[in-house]
């Protein structure tokens, strides 16, 4: 997947073990004929997607074949209405994604605001 600002960075690549058989005969139909995404087809169908075990992050230097940096890999179970797992995918997160577009929060601001009591006015009493 890759973004769409900022010249197609790419952000995460998937790779997906799919079970044709379990899928409804028209998504079959649509991966087969078309360049229709796989998460859009069974977003149609009430794609759930569960992450089983741990998003783990990568330690050191891991790059896939094109040569870019993954930071995060995990992997999840794609189920549909009404809870049939038709597949699994492996997702990596990649660095540079991650570094460009995620960045920390900032610290909170500090209060440098006076106190407002200079501006209060007193009606005097006579």
């Amino acid at each position: 997947m890759r973004t769409t600002v900022g010249g197609g960075d790419v952000a995460v690549r998937v790779t997906a073990l799919i079970l044709p058989q379990r899928l409804p005969v028209e998504a079959r139909r649509t991966l087969d004929t078309t360049g229709t995404p796989l998460g859009l087809i069974l977003s149609w169908y009430g794609l759930r997607r569960h992450i089983q075990g741990a998003v783990r992050r990568v330690r050191g230097t891991e790059v896939d074949e094109a040569g870019n940096a993954v930071e995060y890999v995990l992997r999840a179970v794609l189920d549909i209405s009404p809870g049939i797992s038709v597949g699994i995918v492996d997702e990596s997160l990649y660095q540079d994604f991650l570094h460009k577009y995620l960045r920390p929060p900032s610290p909170a601001p500090r209060n440098t605001a006076r106190p407002l009591g200079h501006l209060v006015t007193r009606k005097e009493e006579k």
